[in-house]
């Protein structure tokens, strides 16, 4: 298995932070706690039947608003084509996915493009055809207290970034991995509060406590010894000398591999600028973290800051992981296995793109990028969009020309 490890270093300015985010750094007594990450399931509950094209119309403009951010449900038209709204493939996986789940219909995702609007919906979902049978409700979610600690398998994307790790594929030996930086100073960030909340998150979310044996399995840790933030002192540095050591600390980390057998699988590092000043070094291993969790984190460390008490959360990671795994056991699971061994023959391999023979044993990677302004880039986002096209699948389409220039002479498409 090839994975593609990537890092990420990055100045994060405050002021330029999501309002949650915000919280952890401009603490406020009277600021209320952070919006929860799932909305109430009531909000989007629907009680009526699927044979009142009124009552579905109503269900789809309020999950629609919601998605798009539309003050007002009842102003969305019938007709309204929604991908002119802004309505993009993710956008329609979400709610294609509440659809199944609260009116337990699985629409073919084919025909609701053709007429991707409220009423096109409605119609797709009140006439129920054998290509779009109603799905089974989930299994609820239920933690499994006995077996917390017990190993349990990595997901697909984890095992390819463990994988990636080693040196038994090309450009391996690399951490995928995310690393942050802020500039604060002592007197509005105490590093001190910091480090007891970090402890408490510790405690509170089990993925911080993970280790990947030398199995291929994961395993949370009962208990791990208290965390310090480790300090390095540049106060007596002139401003050259604190500039390289800044350096290369961002170099150290940036390509750190830390043992995916021994914890901890992150690491924060204060680098001490003068006596009012700070670094803040944060460094998260991907094979714990996604962008998701990432936010409940902040959201949770935020509230820790402010002195709330967080409650026991009721589910594990390792609860998802083993229903997961459970699912590929049902009928359902095997017919999509199946189907997409029969297709997989018929799509194309991944460009050959030309590399250096012998990788060197610590790849370095270097990222080119370029940016397209705000007014330009919607101006052609709306163009496409009047054309039924999403920016994605432009973008896409625009991608294997560049890519065949370099690549190993073969059908991109």
């Amino acid at each position: 298995m090839r994975g593609a490890p990537w890092r990420l270093a990055m100045r994060v300015f405050t002021d330029k932070m999501p309002p949650l985010q915000q919280a952890l750094f401009n603490i406020s007594a009277t600021e209320k706690a952070a919006t929860p990450v799932i909305p109430p399931a009531d909000d989007n509950a629907f009680n009526g039947s699927l044979s009142d094209e009124t009552a579905v119309m109503a269900w789809l403009k309020k999950r629609i608003a919601v998605q798009l951010r539309l003050s007002d449900p009842a102003s969305l038209h019938p007709n309204q084509d929604l991908l002119q709204l802004g309505m993009d493939s993710l956008l329609f996986l979400e709610l294609s996915s509440d659809i199944q789940h609260y009116l337990g219909v699985r629409i073919n995702a084919e025909r609701a493009w053709q007429d991707l609007s409220p009423h096109g919906l409605t119609q797709l979902i009140c006439s129920k055809p054998e290509a779009t049978p109603a799905a089974s409700q989930p299994e609820v979610l239920r933690h499994d207290a006995d077996e917390r600690y017990a190993p349990f398998p990595l997901t697909p994307i984890q095992h390819a970034y463990w994988l990636g790790r080693t040196h038994l594929i090309g450009y391996g030996g690399v951490a995928c991995h995310v690393l942050f930086e802020w500039d604060k100073r002592h007197d509005e960030f105490d590093l001190a509060i910091l480090e007891k909340a970090w402890n408490q998150l510790i405690a509170r979310h089990d993925m911080l406590r993970m280790v990947v044996d030398a199995d291929g399995q994961q395993r949370i840790l009962a208990t791990t010894p208290e965390y310090h933030i480790p300090r390095d002192d540049l106060r007596a540095l002139s401003p050259e000398e604190q500039r390289i050591a800044l350096e290369k600390r961002r170099h150290e980390l940036s390509y750190r591999v830390l043992p995916a057998d021994q914890w901890p699988l992150f690491e924060l590092v204060v680098s001490e600028i003068d006596d009012c000043h700070y670094r803040l070094h944060m460094n998260l291993d991907l094979l714990q973290f996604d962008v998701q969790s990432f936010k409940v984190m902040m959201d949770d460390l935020a509230q820790v800051w402010r002195g709330e008490t967080l409650a026991p959360l009721a589910i594990t990671f390792r609860d998802y992981v083993m229903a997961e795994q459970a699912r590929r056991q049902t009928s359902a699971w095997h017919d999509a296995w199946d189907y997409w061994q029969e297709k997989l023959p018929q799509l194309p391999l991944a460009p050959e793109l030309p590399v250096v023979e012998t990788p060197p044993e610590t790849p370095h990677f270097t990222t080119f990028k370029s940016t397209i302004g705000k007014t330009e880039w919607q101006a052609v986002k709306q163009r496409w969009q009047q054309q039924g096209v999403t920016p994605s699948a432009a973008l896409l389409t625009l991608l294997p020309p560049p890519l065949s220039a370099g690549a190993v002479p073969q059908h991109l498409r």
